[in-house]
């Protein structure tokens, strides 16, 4: 008994410290725009969306150079057959072992279809290129975002400043005013 209050007792310990780290104060969480940056582009789902889409393009263009392949298939099947057989026709069986075999090898290859196949692969290729692009875009759209907040709370923070400074004038002015 002992030793399970001692377990339970240890366990408790270990979830607390637990929650107490992952309860860390604003100020050990400050960031530079560099971390934003790094931190928006790896866990954003436009992002991560586009990057899929962008390796969906790239398999599918695999898949059109694939089609210029030539395609065999081969299949095989055999029965025996073991069986009492009535071969001379007057009532005496006979065993008999019979065999059949079918053996089939397919091949074919496209030699000529007015280039549909190089023109799909130029298509799929441009596609995988556009999908790139998206995942560029995405990101490039992320990063004036995050500059634009950026920008926008150091505007806040020099408007405090002044407001600040203001408030220290008019205040100044005021003591001024009531001495005169």
């Amino acid at each position: 008994m002992k030793a399970f209050s001692s377990f339970v007792v240890v366990i408790t310990f270990t979830i607390a410290s637990k929650m107490a780290i992952g309860q860390q104060t604003p100020a050990s969480l400050s960031w530079n725009i560099a971390q934003c940056f790094q931190y928006a582009t790896a866990n954003n789902i436009q992002i991560t969306t586009s990057r899929l889409n962008a390796l969906i393009a790239q398999q599918n263009t695999i898949l059109a150079q694939g089609q210029t392949i030539p395609t065999v298939s081969a299949s095989a099947s055999n029965t025996f057959t073991n069986a009492n057989n009535n071969v001379t026709n007057n009532g005496t069986l006979t065993n008999q072992l019979s065999t059949n075999g079918t053996y089939l090898v397919n091949a074919s290859i496209v030699l000529w279809n007015d280039g549909f196949n190089n023109n799909t692969i130029q298509q799929k290729h441009l596609q995988a290129q556009v999908a790139n692009l998206a995942v560029q875009q995405s990101q490039n759209s992320l990063t004036l975002l995050i500059t634009q907040a950026f920008l926008n709370i150091l505007l806040a923070k020099e408007n405090l400043i002044y407001i600040n400074d203001l408030v220290q004038t008019s205040a100044a002015r005021v003591q001024q005013g009531q001495l005169l």
